[in-house]
């Protein structure tokens, strides 16, 4: 089984929450709630993508053992 490189893509994932959160509190300072909403939405969901990819990455290792 080839091994997959987790650590740039959950790398990439938390980047892209970062940029979506400070992307929220800027919209929301302009009083663009729905806007501001959204993204943190999709910052949530480029964070649970870095917890799933965490998982992976335990289930990879483990059944290696």
């Amino acid at each position: 089984m080839e091994h997959f490189d987790y650590t740039k893509i959950t790398a990439n994932c938390l980047e892209l929450a970062l940029k979506d959160l400070t992307e929220a509190l800027y919209l929301y300072e302009q009083e663009q709630y729905l806007l501001s909403e959204k993204r943190i939405f999709e910052a949530i969901y480029n964070a649970s993508s870095v917890l799933h990819l965490i998982a992976l990455e335990r289930n990879e290792m483990a059944s290696n053992d």
